[in-house]
């Protein structure tokens, strides 16, 4: 089984390239070809991440499309985080329960409530990334950095 090499994927300073290596089935004619190519992005063994951020987005813009929506920068909505194994939390910023999920945290007072995706913030002892501000459902939710490269 060949597994993508998310340290080398993230040193790929063309963002196409970098999506196309982040995404293409590697089962197909096409991704066998890529992992011949570029034998640095790849594994026979699995490599955790950090995952390039600018992928995680790309990946939320195409389920907000497929879902007739245009917000690309909802992570944790869109269900981008959980398949790729990147650790997240998702709190209630007001303690209103706008999702209806009602299990939510309520959001720290040492996370600012109106944190911009992208803000590193630190919560138990750890940097986290924000990947989610959602305003319409009040709720925020937050990524380990280690896991993601903001700057890929």
């Amino acid at each position: 089984m060949i597994y993508r090499n998310w340290p080398q994927i993230c040193k790929v300073d063309f963002p196409p390239l970098r999506i196309t290596l982040s995404t293409i089935d590697l089962t197909s004619s096409a991704g066998r070809r890529l992992t011949d190519i570029f034998t640095e992005c790849f594994s026979t063994e699995p490599v955790r991440g950090p995952f390039p951020l600018s992928v995680l987005r790309e990946q939320s813009r195409q389920l907000a499309l497929e879902h007739g929506q245009r917000s690309v920068d909802h992570l944790s909505s869109y269900n981008v985080l959980a398949p790729n194994n990147i650790p997240y939390i998702d709190f209630d910023v007001n303690g209103n329960n706008v999702v209806g999920i009602g299990d939510l945290p309520l959001l720290p007072p040492h996370i600012p409530a109106d944190s911009k995706f992208g803000d590193i913030v630190e919560h138990e002892g750890a940097k986290w990334i924000v990947v989610e501000n959602n305003k319409g459902i009040e709720e925020i939710c937050i990524a380990l950095l280690e896991c993601i490269d903001p700057a890929a």
